[in-house]
């Protein structure tokens, strides 16, 4: 576990030489890699628990973390559902709640992220939500995150612990997200990212997120070669 803060900087040089981008663009997102570094080194990121696997994460942060309690579990980015089935699987409280947004018609936008760009329409389930059955804990709300979001924020009441689960993979998406639900991200709340090493778009979301609404968290532990994933929590 102690090299794999060298491993996450080799990792990040390459795709830099690698990747087909225009200069400026390059040069933003090799700023973004060296913030990215310096967020490992100041949040210790090796001193948290650490798992291979995103499915352990999930399982570690269900078992001894939220042990158990009922849960308002928001997913942004669903595609074809592993992610929230594991967690209707892993949390069975009756009062838990169960919300993935998505327009399932895949990425709205091409994802020009470190390695390479991912074209428009990418994880398109062909606009069908994945199907759950005999789960009447679950729902799914179709759409983009600028037409369905304002609507539910307005009428959402949260009744039990906040869990979101971000994999909307772009930084506009996913800062849009967090601002918008700025109002239920209080103290307590948990938050999961899916590519936080795509350090120029979800990692940068938080760090803009965090910046402009003045806000403080803690990390709770991480998965994947490179902190793929990592979930924090607020403390304000």
């Amino acid at each position: 576990m102690r090299n794999l803060g060298n491993k996450v900087r080799a990792m990040m040089k390459g795709a830099l030489r690698r990747t087909p981008l225009p200069p400026l663009l390059l040069l933003e997102k090799a700023c973004w890699g060296l913030r990215f570094n310096e967020w490992l080194r100041k949040t210790a990121c090796e001193g948290v628990p650490y798992f291979q696997r995103r499915f352990d994460l999930y399982a570690y942060l269900s078992q001894f973390v939220l042990k158990g309690v009922a849960i308002d579990y928001l997913e942004f980015g669903v595609a074809t559902g592993e992610s929230i089935r594991e967690w209707i699987r892993l949390n069975t409280h009756a009062r838990s709640r169960f919300f993935g947004f998505d327009t399932f018609e895949g990425l709205p936008e091409a994802w020009k992220h470190v390695g390479g760009s991912v074209p428009k329409g990418t994880f398109s389930t062909n606009g069908q939500p994945p199907l759950v059955e005999n789960e009447p804990r679950v729902k799914f709300v179709k759409g983009l995150f600028q037409d369905t979001i304002p609507g539910f924020a307005q009428a959402f009441q949260p009744r039990s612990q906040l869990v979101l689960h971000m994999d909307a993979d772009l930084h506009s998406s996913t800062l849009y997200v967090l601002a918008s639900l700025n109002q239920l991200i209080g103290p307590g709340a948990i938050v999961l990212f899916d590519e936080f090493d795509s350090f120029d778009d979800e990692f940068r979301a938080l760090d803009d997120f965090v910046s402009a609404f003045r806000k403080d968290y803690c990390v709770l532990g991480c998965s994947g070669k490179s902190y793929a994933q990592v979930a924090i929590q607020f403390r304000r």
